[in-house]
């Protein structure tokens, strides 16, 4: 998001940008202009299926549309793509947001695959395939969340609920851990989706965004 006057955009990511529409009309009441979209496979846009990199790569497309992205407002898997956006395709921005945000790849796959009953080696072939559909150019330990958290040198805040059942919050303890210098604002009661739709946690980033005390 930006400041209208300086012709910014404002971008909000989560897997479909209707998750995130609690935050819309406060950034505009607060004078920035906003961007929201559906990731692949996710909403609206087509396909069935992505993985983190297509995700971060749509992200830097959708942002490069504007000359200037002021912040982005990102929860779970988009979270975890917009770091990795900001870390392998050059995204810049000045404010950081990341609701709900998992601290390691490999852990998403696992827990994909516990959830669907699917044994480590189905797990562990799907992310075989992934390095080579990418051309074997990273590996899925190059994925640490917290290792790229750790190199983010803009203002960044981390959003998490004690209750969230989906990624628990250990997460958020390691990525703060990684970056001593992020913000921190947790709440208790809201879970993994409800937190988007939280007056608290829309007040509190607002005030983040305009360098106010959340």
């Amino acid at each position: 998001m930006g400041k209208r006057s300086n012709n910014f955009a404002g971008t909000c990511m989560g897997g479909r940008g209707s998750q995130l529409g609690a935050f819309i009309q406060p950034l505009i009441d607060a004078g920035y202009s906003v961007l929201t979209f559906d990731g692949p496979a996710h909403g609206h846009s087509s396909g069935k299926k992505t993985d983190m990199f297509e995700f971060a790569a749509s992200i830097k497309a959708v942002s490069s549309t504007h000359d200037s992205i002021y912040g982005i407002i990102s929860h779970s898997f988009g979270a975890a793509c917009t770091l990795l956006a900001l870390n392998r395709f050059n995204l810049k921005v000045t404010k950081l947001v990341l609701i709900g945000c998992p601290a390691s790849a490999i852990w998403v796959t696992d827990d994909f695959g516990e959830k669907l009953a699917l044994s480590p080696g189905i797990i562990q072939n799907m992310r075989n395939q992934l390095e080579k559909k990418h051309g074997n150019k990273w590996t899925w330990n190059d994925l640490s969340l917290t290792t790229m958290i750790a190199t983010v040198k803009i203002s960044t805040l981390l959003v998490h609920d004690r209750s969230d059942h989906e990624i628990p919050y250990e997460h958020v303890d390691k990525l703060k851990n990684a970056n001593l210098s992020s913000a921190l604002l947790s709440t208790e009661g809201f879970g993994h989706r409800r937190i988007l739709r939280s007056q608290e946690v829309i007040n509190g980033i607002i005030n983040f965004i305009q360098d106010k005390a959340i």
